[in-house]
């Protein structure tokens, strides 16, 4: 789930990380862009949009669009997109937790705060999919 202020960049960054994700032939869609509606199941966290808002998104400058999505999905990962000088180089394991359930949180740097959709994706792409590197586990 990706979080922050109007502006910040949020569909932008999901819909590129939907779009790297086809590239690679994995699975990725959009569940909600504006609100999204969570619930605690069987300790995880099920994210999915309001019925009046399913499927559509605002592209800043364009309009509202229709876009492939899914009703609804488990929450891996929460990101919140913050200002340039609040973002973390090196995450330190930061927590984002909602009903009492923990989830891995990134704080990365919003796009009017200069931030690049492609880069901020690898940074998220790594901690989902990438084995952390330290001298002990080369």
């Amino acid at each position: 789930m990706i979080m922050g202020r109007s502006g910040a960049g949020k569909t932008e960054l999901a819909l590129t990380l939907v779009e790297r994700a086809s590239l690679r032939s994995e699975q990725a869609a959009l569940v909600s862009d504006d609100r999204t509606m969570l619930r605690a199941e069987d300790n995880h966290l099920i994210a999915s949009a309001p019925v009046a808002l399913a499927g559509g998104v605002e592209i800043r400058g364009a309009g509202l669009f229709k876009v492939p999505f899914v009703a609804s999905a488990t929450l891996d990962l929460v990101i919140l997109l913050v200002a340039r000088e609040e973002a973390e180089r090196y995450p330190g394991g930061g927590i984002w937790s909602f009903e009492g359930i923990e989830l891995p949180r990134l704080l990365l740097p919003s796009l009017s705060s200069n931030g690049d959709s492609n880069a901020l994706s690898r940074a998220i792409e790594a901690t989902l999919f990438y084995e952390r590197w330290s001298p002990e586990n080369r």
